[in-house]
């Protein structure tokens, strides 16, 4: 019996815990049933393995953690090289890793080439994938987002083609119209059968929200209008354009209060304002000071839509699997990627558009008969991005796992 196969089959999620309470969130699902079906699951920090770790330390959020009530999971906060070596020698290492290719985790990669560990991503989140328009305005910004986007995956995915660091072994993914694209194209197909990905596999798998309806039996209702909002200078927008000017921010909000007022008057239902884990609270009630704002709980308030506004977020998806109204809201004082990925996010799950500009009146009689999403995108969409058979996706990953490496 080799050294290897006397060594403990433990499963792993890497994952740097500045982002850990999102993945606590966006990830309860996988994480419930990894934690049904394997003795241990270790989260297991790459924050400071990092060649620029951001240095704030980020909590915990206790609630979180005891809302998932998790028996089989455990946390490891990696402090350095050392540590990271102490914990896997006596275990067979799978990781599952939740980090996009990023040539800041040079040293991750280095150490699991170095321990021969297997490791898998999990994309089924379920979000069609829309570009972005950099303008010669911001050239600097220009330059370090081509770098991350496109330079920096692309030179990860090099090293693991001349074998310096491993490729992935299996990629999960939801993305139907990813994986038709490579089989329709000739060249992609040829280079993926040749083993020129970084995944030396792709299978694919239903969506996350999917997962999330089969296995939350709490159920739905029409109480609150939902609204899900946007941070304007969040960081990956501003990656890109710069800080938005504050006549713009200010006009946005003007007409976003004027919509979300009448659209309650309307209904005569309680506007909820859910917004992102990473989000200033204070920031969004500050502009929404008329409604509830929360965070943490959008898709529990999600469930208890009436009608759910939008702007570009992934969180729509539990929205649009549960068949909620949806209305997309686009607003002209934002970026122009704002508004070209809002647009295309609302055409193509079907959904009512509301536009926001320096002309703006509430039209009533729009949303007077408010119906469902358009039927045949909402299929399309649903086919190509969410859901095409009825085996959950997670249950599907774990029996591959199950079988083929952690028996």
């Amino acid at each position: 019996m080799n050294k290897r196969s006397k060594k403990e089959k433990s499963l792993g999620i890497l994952i740097n815990f500045h982002e850990l309470n999102n993945l606590l969130i966006s990830w309860d699902i996988i994480l419930k049933q990894l934690d049904k079906n394997f003795k241990k699951v270790y989260l297991i920090n790459s924050q400071n393995l990092e060649l620029f770790p951001i240095k704030e330390k980020k909590v915990i959020n206790k609630k979180l953690v005891k809302k998932l009530n998790l028996k089989n999971l455990y946390f490891e906060d990696i402090k350095n090289r050392h540590h990271f070596e102490n914990f896997v020698k006596d275990k067979e290492l799978y990781l599952i890793n939740s980090n996009s290719k990023n040539l800041n985790l040079i040293r991750v990669y280095f150490l699991i080439k170095k321990f021969k560990i297997k490791q898998f991503q999990i994309t089924n989140v379920g979000n069609e994938q829309y570009s972005n328009v950099l303008s010669n305005k911001f050239i600097f910004k220009k330059i370090l987002f081509i770098f991350k986007k496109k330079i920096n995956p692309f030179i990860v995915t090099l090293l693991s083609l001349v074998g310096i660091i491993s490729k992935i072994e299996i990629r999960f993914t939801s993305i139907k119209t990813w994986i038709d694209g490579i089989n329709r194209n000739p060249i992609k197909k040829f280079l993926h059968n040749k083993g020129f990905f970084y995944a030396k596999k792709l299978i694919l798998v239903n969506s996350m929200a999917y997962d999330r309806m089969v296995f939350d039996k709490e159920k739905t209702s029409e109480k609150y209008i939902v609204h899900i909002d946007a941070s304007l200078n969040y960081y990956h927008k501003t990656d890109v354009r710069g800080v938005l000017d504050k006549k713009s921010y200010e006009n946005h909000y003007k007409y976003l209060n004027i919509f979300l007022k009448n659209i309650s008057k309307l209904y005569n239902k309680k506007i909820i304002v859910c917004i992102h884990p990473s989000y200033n609270l204070n920031e969004h009630k500050k502009m929404l000071a008329s409604f509830k704002v929360v965070k943490f709980k959008t898709r529990d308030y999600i469930k208890k839509a009436f009608l759910v506004t939008f702007f570009d977020s992934t969180v729509i998806l539990d929205a649009l699997i549960q068949q909620k109204r949806v209305v997309g809201i686009i607003s002209e004082y934002t970026s122009q990627n704002d508004v070209l990925r809002q647009t295309a996010w609302s055409k193509n799950i079907g959904c009512t558009i509301e536009r926001l500009n320096k002309n703006y009146k509430f039209n009533k009689k729009k949303y007077i008969y408010l119906k469902k999403n358009n039927k045949k995108k909402y299929q399309i969409y649903l086919k190509n991005y969410l859901q095409r058979e009825t085996e959950p996706g997670i249950n599907k990953i774990i029996k591959y796992l199950k079988k083929n490496y952690i028996k």
